[in-house]
């Protein structure tokens, strides 16, 4: 989650106390909504009387610049609009800098004598304002060097490092200092909080959203189970492999009391089946799970549904689920979701599911959002992957798929069943098959013999 900011009136901002102004860093990170082309404010730390020191947009709406009572600098760098950016301002003394995703971008030495009385974000409420989001704002009295910033960059939803913090903003779902000082702000005008993309920086971390292959291998005798996370840890490079040699029947493993953590019902939707599921994790506190939810009406409905938690273990589902169903064709019945993750590179949610039921061939289908809960848009060229021809090893069935996204290529691995597989064993001709799951009494009706009615 994120504050939106969209109008002059709307701001965040704190008067009851402000840090010093000689020596300070700001951290951020940004996403402007729309080009403006106008001057916009980002920080505003000023004593009201006439001095101040500003990060703010130039009047092109999104060439970052510093601006003060003494003096101003344009960086001849530039946001990109719909694009999550890191920014950073660091003063000391007469010195001023600004940085743009970790990199030092402008300079502009100014000699400022005030006495801070209030500090705004996103609007000075009278003359400029960006409509943007905003999240992980910290504010620390110390003058961070480039290594200080770039780890702040790095870091997500807390700061890298807790030395001279004056305040640290998540800006989830409130304006509250989570530092331990309770420096809180005040929302001025009306303050969206907004779903949008957790932020990524390191390019050896995780792609964001997507099942890492990090599994832990728990060695048994000859064989070994392998367990999958079931968590991907946004912004932290998950480890290769976690090998564990005690035998299967010592290794430390402890059960969640509070198991399951999602369980099916009383909601219509999910009333025979909740799960499986797939779990991001955005932050320290806040895990989005997408799991497969089956009515109990007779057609097995399967529907894709919505929960979150603060800590992985206790969990809330979305008022509002479903959150996509089926709605063509070759989707029959089921759209049971596998795999949902954010793509930086089109800037949307993308989710994987397969349908088609028991009734007929799995296929697997795409469909993007700019929202986890949607609205979900399916891509106009489903099913994206079907069954192979006659004879091959997934002539039955694709589903079940996972998807991993390096670079620019995606990598997709999905179950494929042959038709007479499992599933979609054919019946032998003039013999009827009674499904395996009904377990209600057989019913036998009168035989017949040679033509002659028996009992």
């Amino acid at each position: 989650m994120s504050g939106r900011i969209n109008a002059l009136a709307d701001a965040l901002y704190r008067n009851a106390t402000a840090p010093d102004d000689a020596v300070i860093t700001v951290t951020m990170r940004v996403q402007l909504v729309t080009d403006r082309n106008a001057v916009g404010i980002l920080w505003s730390h000023g004593n009201g009387a006439g001095a101040y020191q500003d990060i703010g947009i130039q009047s092109n709406g999104t060439e970052l610049a510093i601006s003060t009572s003494a003096g101003s600098a344009a960086t001849g760098d530039n946001m990109t609009v719909s694009t999550w950016h890191h920014v950073a301002y660091v003063r000391n003394g007469s010195a001023h800098e600004i940085y743009l995703d970790g990199v030092s971008v402008g300079t502009l030495t100014a000699s400022i004598t005030q006495t801070p009385v209030v500090f705004l974000i996103g609007s000075n409420t009278s003359t400029a304002w960006v409509d943007a989001r905003f999240k992980d704002v910290g504010i620390w009295t110390i003058a961070k060097d480039a290594a200080a910033i770039a780890a702040e960059r790095n870091a997500n939803g807390a700061p890298a490092s807790t030395t001279s913090l004056w305040a640290y903003y998540p800006l989830t779902t409130d304006a509250n200092d989570t530092s331990g000082n309770a420096r809180h702000l005040t929302t001025a005008g009306t303050i969206g909080w907004e779903v949008n993309p957790p932020v990524i920086w390191l390019a050896s971390v995780d792609v964001i959203g997507v099942h890492d292959p990090a599994p832990t291998v728990i060695a048994s005798g000859g064989g070994g189970i392998i367990v999958e996370p079931a968590v991907d840890v946004v912004g932290v490079h998950d480890p290769a492999v976690t090998v564990i040699t005690a035998p299967l029947a010592s290794a430390a493993l402890t059960l969640n009391a509070g198991n399951p953590l999602i369980a099916n019902g009383p909601e219509t939707y999910d009333e025979l089946k909740a799960g499986p599921r797939h779990i991001v994790k955005f932050a320290s506190n806040d895990y989005r799970m997408i799991y497969e939810a089956i009515a109990d009406d007779g057609l097995s409905t399967t529907v894709a549904a919505y929960a979150t938690s603060t800590d992985g273990t206790a969990w809330t589902k979305y008022g509002s689920n479903p959150i996509i169903t089926a709605t063509e064709a070759w989707e029959g019945p089921e759209v049971a979701p596998t795999t949902w993750f954010w793509d930086g590179a089109i800037q949307k949610y993308v989710l994987y599911y397969h349908g088609g039921g028991n009734s007929v061939p799995r296929k697997i289908g795409r469909a993007t959002a700019d929202s986890p809960v949607g609205p979900w848009t399916k891509y106009a060229g489903n099913p994206v992957l079907s069954p192979g021809g006659s004879g091959s090893y997934d002539f039955g069935s694709t589903g079940d798929c996972k998807v991993l996204k390096i670079g620019a290529t995606y990598h997709m691995w999905y179950g494929g069943e042959k038709r007479n597989g499992r599933l979609y064993k054919d019946a032998p001709r003039n013999k009827k098959r009674r499904n395996p799951l009904d377990k209600s009494p057989r019913k036998y009706g009168p035989r017949r013999r040679g033509g002659r009615r028996l009992g």
